[in-house]
């Protein structure tokens, strides 16, 4: 039997495993997603987090959808993301530049968005949607 079949309690059949267990893991791990920095302003207070939905996830941060650090510090400027064709790629950068210090990740963004700007309305113009 299949070792990787322990780790999955409710499919016991390899062929269920396969089917479903096997399945669904293939498209939540190969559908892709975005790691994005945050900021409340030029080199201010930074937040890092991760979405397959980035215009989805940056509206409710702009809108304090969610209470939470980023509502409660005000920071909603969408300074840097990057695109992962896997979300256990996207999941493991994610990590990684949470780890980085605060002068790295200053580096990071100047050095894709020198001025700063808030890039939100440039990725709903590249998604289809009119800008704010």
């Amino acid at each position: 039997m299949d070792t990787r079949l322990r780790r999955y309690d409710g499919c016991v059949d390899e062929f269920l495993f396969e089917k479903i267990c096997g399945y669904y893991h293939n498209i939540i791990m190969k559908s892709g997603g975005y790691v994005y920095i945050l900021a409340s302003g030029p080199m201010g207070t930074l937040y890092i987090g991760s979405s397959s939905d980035l215009v989805g996830r940056i509206w409710q941060h702009k809108n304090k959808a969610i209470k939470g650090f980023t509502s409660k510090y005000n920071v909603d400027k969408l300074v840097y993301y990057e695109w992962h064709e896997r979300l256990e790629n996207m999941v493991a950068r994610e990590r990684q530049l949470k780890k980085w210090n605060r002068n790295w990740k200053y580096r990071l963004i100047i050095q894709k968005n020198p001025d700063w700007r808030d890039l939100y309305n440039d990725i709903l113009l590249a998604e289809g949607y009119s800008p704010e």
